[in-house]
């Protein structure tokens, strides 16, 4: 990818930087489909709840998953803070390099979660509720205002602005915490029936 690219022309060299770039991938997608499958459960039972016509218990569901959304993401918080990053990253590399990479994505990989398990949830709870439009606009504003702000920090590199280093952003799961944060905002209107 782009960022893995951009990742092998980091600072502490290619296999470093591809490196630690891979581990906060991986680390990224083991939450987000953990988070995800909280998200599956309450679409189908949302869903199943409005086509028999209970928007009571649908809202209940809805209520539930997402305490139990931003819990999860909560625990993988705390697992992430508590464990030290030569434990976590121990598990894919031995390289003292990759490690020091590797702590300041963690902190922001563990920062994120607990607003991505209220949005993977809210993801899963607006299908059962077949919301498929909104969910489209809002993720389209969502990536058209991630991609603003990445050229606006690009220009802003080029011209020289606090010495940013482009490979430091793309190897880290800011973007996506962006995003994650721009689609809790946007949702915030659309789940107000739900509560």
């Amino acid at each position: 990818t782009g960022a893995a690219a951009v990742a092998a022309r980091s600072d502490g060299g290619p296999a470093v930087g591809s490196a630690a770039h891979q581990v906060a991938a991986s680390l990224w997608f083991l939450s987000s489909f953990t988070l995800d499958a909280l998200a599956v459960a309450a679409q189908a039972l949302v869903a199943d709840a409005r086509g028999a016509g209970d928007d009571k218990r649908a809202r209940a569901v809805a209520r539930q998953a997402l305490v139990l959304g931003v819990l999860a993401g909560a625990a993988f918080t705390v697992v992430l803070e508590a464990i030290p990053s030569e434990g976590i990253v121990g598990l894919f590399s031995s390289d003292p390099q990759v490690v020091a990479a590797c702590v300041p994505l963690l902190s922001i990989l563990a920062l994120a979660q607990p607003i991505n398990g209220f949005v993977f949830v809210s993801d899963g709870i607006l299908q059962g509720y077949r919301a498929f439009r909104f969910e489209a606009i809002a993720m389209l504003s969502a990536t058209g205002a991630a991609a603003l702000v990445l050229c606006g920090l690009v220009v802003w590199h080029a011209s020289g602005g606090l010495g940013l280093q482009l490979a430091d952003l793309q190897q880290s799961p800011w973007p996506m915490a962006g995003l994650s944060d721009w689609q809790f905002f946007s949702l915030q209107p659309a789940l107000t029936d739900v509560w």
